[in-house]
Protein backbone atom coordinates (compact mmCIF):
# COMPACT_ATOMS: atom_id res chain seq x y z
CA UNK A 1 0.00 0.00 0.00
CA UNK A 2 1.41 3.24 -1.14
CA UNK A 3 2.31 5.78 1.90
CA UNK A 4 0.37 8.83 0.27
CA UNK A 5 -3.14 7.00 0.92
CA UNK A 6 -2.37 7.62 4.57
CA UNK A 7 -1.80 11.31 4.10
CA UNK A 8 -5.16 11.03 1.87
CA UNK A 9 -6.90 9.46 4.41
CA UNK A 10 -5.83 12.08 7.14
CA UNK A 11 -7.48 14.84 4.98
CA UNK A 12 -10.58 12.87 4.75
CA UNK A 13 -10.95 12.55 8.23
CA UNK A 14 -10.48 16.29 8.93
CA UNK A 15 -12.81 17.41 6.46
CA UNK A 16 -15.59 15.00 7.68
CA UNK A 17 -15.16 16.53 11.13
CA UNK A 18 -14.90 19.62 9.71
CA UNK A 19 -18.38 18.60 7.75
CA UNK A 20 -19.83 17.16 11.46
CA UNK A 21 -18.97 20.82 13.44
CA UNK A 22 -20.74 22.93 10.10
CA UNK A 23 -23.57 20.76 10.53
CA UNK A 24 -23.55 20.92 14.06
CA UNK A 25 -23.93 25.00 14.00
CA UNK A 26 -26.68 24.81 11.56
CA UNK A 27 -28.03 22.99 13.15
CA UNK A 28 -28.41 25.62 15.99
CA UNK A 29 -28.89 28.34 14.37
CA UNK A 30 -31.85 29.15 15.95
CA UNK A 31 -30.68 28.10 19.49
CA UNK A 32 -30.71 30.73 22.31
CA UNK A 33 -27.18 31.56 22.90
CA UNK A 34 -25.54 29.43 20.72
CA UNK A 35 -22.17 29.57 20.00
CA UNK A 36 -20.65 28.54 16.62
CA UNK A 37 -18.24 26.21 16.85
CA UNK A 38 -14.82 26.59 14.37
CA UNK A 39 -12.51 23.64 13.92
CA UNK A 40 -8.57 24.38 13.69
CA UNK A 41 -6.43 22.12 12.07
CA UNK A 42 -2.60 21.49 12.10
CA UNK A 43 -0.15 19.85 9.90
CA UNK A 44 2.03 17.46 10.82
CA UNK A 45 5.00 15.50 9.17
CA UNK A 46 8.54 15.64 7.88
CA UNK A 47 7.69 17.92 4.64
CA UNK A 48 9.65 15.33 2.08
CA UNK A 49 8.62 12.83 -0.51
CA UNK A 50 5.50 13.25 -3.17
CA UNK A 51 3.28 14.13 -0.53
CA UNK A 52 5.35 15.52 2.20
CA UNK A 53 4.58 12.37 4.16
CA UNK A 54 2.43 15.07 5.78
CA UNK A 55 -0.92 14.48 7.79
CA UNK A 56 -4.28 16.55 8.39
CA UNK A 57 -4.72 16.66 12.12
CA UNK A 58 -7.77 18.49 13.95
CA UNK A 59 -5.90 20.42 16.65
CA UNK A 60 -9.03 21.72 18.36
CA UNK A 61 -12.44 23.60 18.47
CA UNK A 62 -13.36 27.08 19.24
CA UNK A 63 -15.95 29.12 19.97
CA UNK A 64 -16.74 32.06 18.12
CA UNK A 65 -17.62 34.79 20.75
CA UNK A 66 -19.22 37.25 18.49
CA UNK A 67 -22.85 38.90 19.84
CA UNK A 68 -25.81 36.93 18.47
CA UNK A 69 -28.73 38.85 17.68
CA UNK A 70 -30.80 40.20 20.45
CA UNK A 71 -34.28 39.63 20.41
CA UNK A 72 -36.26 41.85 22.33
CA UNK A 73 -39.34 39.81 24.05
CA UNK A 74 -40.13 41.76 27.43
CA UNK A 75 -40.12 38.85 29.75
CA UNK A 76 -38.80 40.25 32.65
CA UNK A 77 -37.09 36.82 33.84
CA UNK A 78 -35.08 36.73 30.22
CA UNK A 79 -32.03 38.22 30.04
CA UNK A 80 -29.51 38.75 26.72
CA UNK A 81 -25.84 39.60 27.33
CA UNK A 82 -23.55 41.54 24.76
CA UNK A 83 -19.81 41.36 24.95
CA UNK A 84 -17.83 38.57 25.72
CA UNK A 85 -19.34 36.73 29.14
CA UNK A 86 -21.34 34.21 30.35
CA UNK A 87 -24.16 34.04 33.53
CA UNK A 88 -22.84 31.32 36.02
CA UNK A 89 -24.91 28.00 36.55
CA UNK A 90 -24.79 25.75 39.83
CA UNK A 91 -25.72 22.65 38.58
CA UNK A 92 -24.75 20.71 42.18
CA UNK A 93 -21.78 19.51 41.90
CA UNK A 94 -19.69 22.64 39.65
CA UNK A 95 -20.33 25.96 37.94
CA UNK A 96 -20.53 26.12 34.79
CA UNK A 97 -21.01 29.12 32.57
CA UNK A 98 -23.96 29.54 30.31
CA UNK A 99 -24.96 32.31 27.43
CA UNK A 100 -28.74 31.20 27.50
CA UNK A 101 -30.88 33.60 29.71
CA UNK A 102 -34.04 32.02 30.04
CA UNK A 103 -34.52 32.37 33.52
CA UNK A 104 -37.32 31.84 35.92
CA UNK A 105 -37.72 32.62 39.45
CA UNK A 106 -39.17 29.42 42.01
CA UNK A 107 -41.31 29.16 44.47
CA UNK A 108 -38.51 30.31 47.02
CA UNK A 109 -37.93 33.13 44.82
CA UNK A 110 -34.65 31.90 43.74
CA UNK A 111 -33.67 32.90 40.03
CA UNK A 112 -33.37 29.83 38.60
CA UNK A 113 -32.70 28.13 34.87
CA UNK A 114 -35.32 26.16 32.97
CA UNK A 115 -34.20 23.09 34.48
CA UNK A 116 -33.84 24.26 38.28
CA UNK A 117 -30.19 25.39 38.58
CA UNK A 118 -29.33 28.51 40.28
CA UNK A 119 -28.06 31.45 38.80
CA UNK A 120 -25.72 32.50 40.65
CA UNK A 121 -24.76 36.15 42.13
CA UNK A 122 -21.39 37.78 42.75
CA UNK A 123 -22.32 36.55 46.71
CA UNK A 124 -24.11 33.43 45.50
CA UNK A 125 -28.16 32.77 44.77
CA UNK A 126 -30.53 35.52 44.31
CA UNK A 127 -33.51 35.70 45.74
CA UNK A 128 -35.82 37.88 44.98
CA UNK A 129 -38.03 39.30 47.87
CA UNK A 130 -41.39 37.59 48.73
CA UNK A 131 -44.03 39.78 46.33
CA UNK A 132 -41.38 42.36 44.90
CA UNK A 133 -40.60 42.43 41.71
CA UNK A 134 -37.03 43.22 40.00
CA UNK A 135 -35.14 45.06 37.78
CA UNK A 136 -31.80 44.83 36.13
CA UNK A 137 -29.27 47.14 35.11
CA UNK A 138 -26.68 46.74 32.27
CA UNK A 139 -23.92 46.25 34.40
CA UNK A 140 -26.11 43.53 36.00
CA UNK A 141 -27.46 44.75 39.10
CA UNK A 142 -30.48 43.05 39.99
CA UNK A 143 -32.80 45.77 42.08
CA UNK A 144 -35.87 44.63 44.01
CA UNK A 145 -39.01 47.25 44.00
CA UNK A 146 -39.33 48.19 47.48
CA UNK A 147 -36.06 46.32 48.86
CA UNK A 148 -34.02 48.05 46.74
CA UNK A 149 -30.63 46.69 45.04
CA UNK A 150 -30.34 42.96 46.37
CA UNK A 151 -27.39 41.85 44.57
CA UNK A 152 -25.64 41.34 41.23
CA UNK A 153 -25.47 38.67 38.75
CA UNK A 154 -21.92 36.83 38.49
CA UNK A 155 -20.60 37.88 35.15
CA UNK A 156 -17.76 35.95 34.00
CA UNK A 157 -15.10 34.91 31.10
CA UNK A 158 -13.10 32.31 31.02
CA UNK A 159 -9.29 32.32 28.41
CA UNK A 160 -10.38 28.26 27.65
CA UNK A 161 -13.49 26.83 27.79
CA UNK A 162 -15.59 23.41 26.76
CA UNK A 163 -19.29 23.10 25.49
CA UNK A 164 -21.23 20.90 27.72
CA UNK A 165 -23.90 20.74 25.48
CA UNK A 166 -27.16 22.22 26.37
CA UNK A 167 -25.99 25.68 25.88
CA UNK A 168 -23.86 25.14 29.32
CA UNK A 169 -20.06 25.55 28.90
CA UNK A 170 -17.28 24.30 31.54
CA UNK A 171 -13.88 26.77 32.27
CA UNK A 172 -10.50 25.29 31.56
CA UNK A 173 -9.22 28.46 32.80
CA UNK A 174 -9.19 30.97 35.95
CA UNK A 175 -12.33 33.09 35.74
CA UNK A 176 -12.03 36.68 35.38
CA UNK A 177 -14.64 39.88 35.72
CA UNK A 178 -16.28 39.88 32.16
CA UNK A 179 -16.76 43.72 30.87
CA UNK A 180 -19.91 42.63 29.28
CA UNK A 181 -23.56 43.97 29.48
CA UNK A 182 -26.87 42.59 30.52
CA UNK A 183 -30.28 43.38 28.34
CA UNK A 184 -33.62 42.55 30.57
CA UNK A 185 -36.72 41.75 28.24
CA UNK A 186 -34.37 40.22 25.63
CA UNK A 187 -33.08 36.96 24.46
CA UNK A 188 -29.43 36.64 22.73
CA UNK A 189 -30.64 34.76 19.49
CA UNK A 190 -27.21 31.99 18.08
CA UNK A 191 -24.20 33.76 15.97
CA UNK A 192 -24.36 30.82 13.66
CA UNK A 193 -24.24 32.87 10.36
CA UNK A 194 -26.34 30.75 8.07
CA UNK A 195 -25.22 31.34 4.82
CA UNK A 196 -21.71 31.19 5.22
CA UNK A 197 -22.19 27.88 7.51
CA UNK A 198 -23.48 26.52 4.29
CA UNK A 199 -21.07 27.23 1.58
CA UNK A 200 -18.74 25.76 4.90
CA UNK A 201 -20.40 22.62 4.36
CA UNK A 202 -20.06 22.36 0.58
CA UNK A 203 -16.45 23.24 0.42
CA UNK A 204 -15.67 20.75 3.45
CA UNK A 205 -17.69 17.81 1.42
CA UNK A 206 -15.95 19.18 -1.75
CA UNK A 207 -12.69 18.46 0.29
CA UNK A 208 -13.86 14.80 1.23
CA UNK A 209 -14.91 14.11 -2.01
CA UNK A 210 -11.16 14.65 -3.45
CA UNK A 211 -9.57 13.32 -0.73
CA UNK A 212 -11.94 9.71 -1.59
CA UNK A 213 -10.77 9.88 -4.96
CA UNK A 214 -7.16 10.31 -4.12
CA UNK A 215 -7.68 7.47 -1.96
CA UNK A 216 -9.32 5.15 -5.20
CA UNK A 217 -6.43 6.50 -7.43
CA UNK A 218 -3.56 5.18 -4.69
CA UNK A 219 -5.68 2.17 -4.57
CA UNK A 220 -5.79 1.67 -8.09
CA UNK A 221 -2.12 2.02 -9.28
CA UNK A 222 -1.09 0.00 -6.52
CA UNK A 223 -3.21 -3.08 -8.17
CA UNK A 224 -2.09 -1.91 -11.55
CA UNK A 225 1.73 -2.09 -10.09
CA UNK A 226 1.28 -5.70 -8.60
CA UNK A 227 -0.10 -6.92 -11.67
CA UNK A 228 3.05 -5.69 -13.17
CA UNK A 229 4.80 -7.20 -10.89
CA UNK A 230 3.79 -11.05 -11.28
Amino acid sequence: MSADIYTSLSGARAAQYQMDIVAQNIANVSTVGYREQRVTFELDGSGEGLLGQSHANVSGVIPNMADGTVRIDNDPNHFALQGEGFFVVDVGSEELLTRVGQFVVDAKGVITTAQGNPVMGSTGEIEIPEGETFTVTNEGIIIASESGEIGKFDLVMADDISPMGGGMWRANSGLREADVSVIQGALEGSNVDSMRAMVELIEASRYFEAYQKTMQSSDEMDAKLIQVGE
